[in-house]
């Protein structure tokens, strides 16, 4: 699996000779982002759209997605636990509501989480999920 990255704000192109590659913090690591965070216009229009269906895995699966990129790990894990809630086969929302648990300090609880993604990966037969839930067993199991 390759190594997940940062890309630096203001680089035009992944590939950019401008751009500036950054490793992601190790498992475990409370490291803060390296740049101030901007709320994007992406959460003000899934909150409307939130507003036409509250049940909308798509848009509350995405909420959460932009509550974590400002570290409201808090809020994100709400609106994780709300997409699992309408579809318990979301099996990325358990991958990135367990980093946000990381994040906020809960590694217990983000051990579960992974454990109750794996079981959910299994019987949706989602094979790419359950290889990436698993790695973050292995990653969980070693952080401390």
């Amino acid at each position: 699996m390759q190594q997940i990255t940062n890309i630096t704000p203001g680089a035009h192109h992944p590939n950019s000779a401008s751009s500036v590659r950054q490793p992601a913090p190790p498992v475990g690591s409370h490291a803060r982002r390296p740049y101030p965070l901007v709320m994007s216009d992406r959460l003000p229009k899934l909150l409307k759209l939130l507003a036409l269906d509250d049940r909308d895995t798509f848009v509350l699966y995405g909420i959460a997605q932009e509550h974590a990129k400002l570290d409201d790990h808090t809020k994100a894990i709400e609106f994780y636990d709300r997409t699992l809630a309408v579809d318990p086969a979301y099996c990325y929302a358990y991958y990135h509501k367990a980093r946000s648990q990381l994040a906020a300090g809960n590694l217990a609880e983000a051990r579960q989480t992974v454990q109750s993604g794996i079981a959910a990966a299994h019987r949706a037969g989602d094979h790419k999920a359950l290889g990436e839930l698993s790695t973050l067993q292995t990653e969980l199991a070693e952080a401390r």
